[in-house]
């Protein structure tokens, strides 16, 4: 329409230019703020033959380095991670560690049909890795990390958002807060309603039993 307007009507080029140019810049400014309907230009390509899951359950530290380099390939453009920490508060209560404990080979075989979805849902995907820590995590170190590469920023954002939220749901790992007074909580209870002189271990909330036994079943 502005071309059609500067061709029939020469006085108005220069305002036809302008405002040209301000579309074109709310263009850029709505795809940052997140406008969905402009899509990513892709055209990279993904080895098959490099493709990898990397998955451990382990009571060594997690080191991020190690994964990011594992996960860096020279067709990927963007490697992407999560890495979950202890805090050192929970509801108001200062946390001093989480304690963690889980079937080690159930829980590994579990992580790796959650990284299988992974390439299953994104076929742009190069390598993905799933790695959790048991025993004693104190705060501000890590206790989980997922890292995923792909040859485009989108698919491995959205591929590390899709794993965790799977690795708390369904992974049979468990785990306890102990707090400043040496005391455990159990999940979803108050600091009032919790028995304090016992030990309590928990779920995470998004943990849904009932899946995790189906999808247990689907990883053997």
């Amino acid at each position: 329409m502005l071309l059609i307007i500067a061709f029939n009507f020469p006085k108005y080029n220069v305002f036809c230019v302008v405002c040209q140019r301000m579309l074109s810049v709310n263009s850029r400014v709505a795809w940052r703020q997140g406008d969905s309907t402009r899509v990513e230009e892709t055209g990279g390509i993904v080895n098959c033959q490099t493709q990898s899951i990397k998955v451990h359950v382990q009571h060594d530290a997690i080191s991020i380095e190690a994964l990011n380099i594992w996960a860096s390939q020279p067709e990927a453009g963007a490697v992407s991670s999560f890495l979950g920490v202890t805090r050192n508060n929970f509801n108001g209560i200062e946390v001093i560690r989480l304690e963690y404990e889980g079937y080690v080979p159930m829980a590994e075989k579990v992580l790796r049909g959650i990284a299988r979805q992974v390439f299953t849902k994104w076929k742009g995907i190069c390598r993905v890795a799933i790695v959790h820590r048991l025993g004693v995590v104190p705060v501000s170190e890590a206790s989980v990390a997922v890292v995923v590469s792909s040859p485009h920023r989108r698919d491995s954002l959205e591929a590390v958002h899709f794993a965790i939220d799977q690795v708390k749901a369904l992974v049979p790992i468990w785990k306890k807060e102990v707090y400043g007074n040496n005391t455990e909580i159990i999940e979803n209870t108050s600091s009032s309603e919790a028995n304090m002189d016992v030990p309590q271990w928990k779920t995470n909330k998004e943990w849904n039993a009932a899946e995790a036994a189906d999808f247990s079943q689907m990883s053997m």
